[in-house]
This record gives C-alpha cells, sequence and structure tokens, in this order.
C-alpha cells in the first residue's frame, strides 16, 4: 500500500518536520506521496528532491538578524512581505523547475481569497507553488495564477491530508504543528508565563525597512493601563491565527482522518522564529521517535 505524509503549517514551528522525516528516514520509512500546507510545502519540496540533509545543515544556522532578509519587505497593502528572499533560500536546495520532476510525488496546498476554496498544486512550476502555498495573509503577498488569488493553504486546510490520499496515498502520517497550543495556554494562564517576543522582535526589525509603516501599526506598544499587557498588532495577527488554525486542524482532521497523528512540542516556537532551527529539529526527532512504534504497528497492519 501506497504511504503518504500531510505537512501542515506553522511557520518556523516547520523546522519540526525536519526532524520527523529524519527519524522515519532512518527506520526505514519512505513515502510515496507528499503534501504539505504553507512551511509543510516547502520541507516536503526539499524533501521530494532528496536534500533534507543539506537543509537540515542550513536551518541550524540562521541567526536572528537574517529574518528581515528572509522575509523581504514590500510596500504593499495586501502583505508586508514579498517572501522572494524565501524563495532564493529555497532553491539553494531543489534543483527541478517543475512539480512532475520531483523524485516524489508531491503537492502543496493554497487558499483561493476570491472563492474560498482549496487550491491544490500538483503540477506546474514548483516555486510559484510553494510560495503560494505559504503566502500568510497580511504577513506575505498573495499569487496570483489563472483567476485566483493565492494564499496559505492554512486558511483552510491546514493539515493536508486529503492532498496526500488525492496523490494516491493509502495509509497518510499526518505532522500537526498546533496540537500543543491548548496546553500552552491553559499552563500560561494564571501563572504569569509570557509568550516568547522573539517572534515580534524579528517583525520589528524588519518593518523598521517600511520606515513609517513601523510606527502606524505600533509594534513597540507596551501600554500597561490594564493588568494585561496589549498585544501589538504582529502578536494579535500571530495569535488569532494560531487559534483559527488549531480549531480549523480539528474540524478537517475528523473529516479527513490520517492512520497516524504527530502534533510536536513546538507551540513555544513563534510564527517567523527562523532562528531556532535546532530546537524545532529537536522537537521534531522526539515526536517521531516518541510515536515509532505506533507508526510500526500501523504499517504492520496495513502491509
Amino acid at each position: 500500500m501506497k504511504l503518504g505524509i500531510a505537512l501542515g503549517g506553522g511557520g518556523a514551528r516547520g523546522f519540526a518536520h525536519i526532524g520527523i522525516l529524519q527519524v522515519l528516514d532512518e527506520a526505514g520509512i519512505h513515502f510515496d506521496a507528499i503534501a504539505g500546507t504553507s512551511i509543510g510545502s516547502l520541507i516536503g519540496a526539499v524533501y521530494a528532491n532528496r536534500s533534507l540533509a543539506r537543509l537540515t545543515e542550513r536551518s541550524k544556522q540562521i541567526r536572528f538578524f537574517e529574518i528581515p532578509q528572509l522575509l523581504s519587505p514590500a510596500w504593499s497593502f495586501s502583505g508586508a512581505f514579498s517572501g522572494k528572499k524565501a524563495l532564493d533560500f529555497l532553491r539553494e536546495f531543489v534543483s527541478v523547475e517543475n512539480i512532475e520532476d520531483l523524485k516524489i510525488p508531491y503537492a502543496a496546498v493554497c487558499a483561493d481569497v476570491y472563492s474560498g476554496e482549496v487550491v491544490t498544486i500538483s503540477s506546474g512550476n514548483l516555486l510559484e507553488a510553494t510560495r503560494a502555498s505559504f503566502s500568510i495573509p497580511l504577513i506575505f503577498t498573495p499569487i496570483p495564477k489563472a483567476n485566483w488569488m493565492l494564499v496559505d493553504g492554512g486558511m483552510l486546510d491546514p493539515v493536508p491530508v486529503k492532498a496526500a490520499k488525492d496523490l494516491g496515498a493509502e495509509i497518510v502520517i499526518a505532522v500537526d504543528l498546533f496540537g500543543h497550543l491548548e496546553h500552552r495556554q491553559k499552563a500560561a494562564k494564571g501563572s504569569g508565563e509570557e509568550v516568547p517576543k522573539s517572534t515580534f522582535l524579528s517583525l520589528d526589525a524588519a518593518m523598521k525597512y517600511l520606515g513609517s509603516i513601523s510606527s502606524m501599526l505600533s509594534l513597540r506598544d507596551l501600554s500597561q493601563e490594564d493588568d494585561v499587557r496589549k498585544p501589538n498588532y504582529f502578536e494579535m495577527l500571530e495569535r488569532t491565527l494560531a487559534i483559527s488554525q488549531q480549531q480549523l486542524t480539528k474540524y478537517r482532521l475528523s473529516e479527513f482522518p490520517p492512520d497516524v497523528l504527530l502534533q510536536p512540542e513546538v507551540a513555544n516556537i513563534g510564527l517567523l522564529d527562523f532562528h531556532r532551527g535546532v530546537e524545532g529539529i529537536k522537537a521534531g526527532r522526539e515526536c517521531a521517535e516518541r510515536m515509532l512504534p505506533e507508526i510500526k504497528k500501523v504499517l504492520a497492519q496495513t502491509r
């Protein structure tokens, strides 16, 4: 039976995908199909090109000051960043132009803002498909394609199990990067714990490239008028996205349940904390090692 993997969205939390794929590869578990949403589409493309080892090493080297450069600030009301440098980054690890040339059947999942429908791209230009899939609304500019205006697939399908099955996978392992958000919220509530600020500091640094927009969005508003510090623009955006992603993921996974669900503990890694690759990879490895007996059990029963 064909085995597929569905790699969910979650920004820099997606480094966990690398750790998971490492452990499964070491265990001799290989995939016949791979579908990715957002960061999952990027990691999936590299994996399907057999370049994961090189990406792993590069991910460990990203430093905080590099984040604004990777985001590529853009003068656009449809998104703060163009993502051009992120594509240049991806080009380092992908040697093919079209999806059809990858070594494993692959699909990038996007959302069309006009129709509100899921758009799954399994052929054509690989970089274009991947860029569209990680176009987080209001952060990255959307990508026009045919009659669509494509944004991050996580808006409609955070963990693309259906896309993996549409590629022919009969058994699907899914990776959900928002599964531990609820536990994080409960732990922080009433404890005085604050969500790490590094993501928002990196956004602030990037927005300085845009001059007056930074002050317009009040990125450094730390008003203490109330007992609870009011979140700034990007904090509100990230937390709102996280909550909606968590709830949508629950719904989609109930509609298209995977055979095995992996939920690495990455709730403490922010959306744009790309300098925390080592932590993300470690969390992914720990999750895969913990779930490996269950994965082998399912595979033994179905093969």
